[in-house]
């Protein structure tokens, strides 16, 4: 990323990784270790700051944050939790992703208009 300070990055899903201090889990895990130790590496933020799994009181469970939304551009976002979809056990997270088109860098082929000229009927 180091080379390219104007890429975006953003990784969602659903993770299923625990770390007490950084996700409010119950325990840590090594993959929670690894979640973290990455977002550092690429200086990344995880905005998922809510619940996300629906717990199943009967089988004891608690409520974790297991769906998590990385990205490199934090302030872009607006992070909600929604009723889930279906019988799912997971809470629905809608993120508003902001799709602009990249504009070319230097000078482009064709001429101002940026059209291609068209090749001669003869050739």
């Amino acid at each position: 990323m180091s080379l390219y300070h104007f890429t975006e990055i953003s990784i969602l899903g659903d993770f299923n990784v625990h770390r007490q201090l950084w996700l409010s889990s119950p325990f840590t895990d090594h993959p929670g270790e690894l979640a973290l130790n990455f977002a550092i590496l690429y200086d990344i933020e995880q905005l998922v700051q809510r619940p996300t799994h629906i717990p199943d009181l009967l089988e004891g469970e608690k409520s974790n944050i297991l769906d998590l939304f990385f990205t490199s551009n934090p302030f872009a976002y607006a992070v909600t939790l929604s009723s889930p979809l279906g019988s799912s056990d997971h809470n629905l997270i809608p993120v508003p992703f902001p799709i602009s088109p990249v504009l070319p860098q230097g000078p482009q082929r064709g001429g101002a208009s940026g059209v291609l000229p068209q090749p001669d009927a003869g050739t």
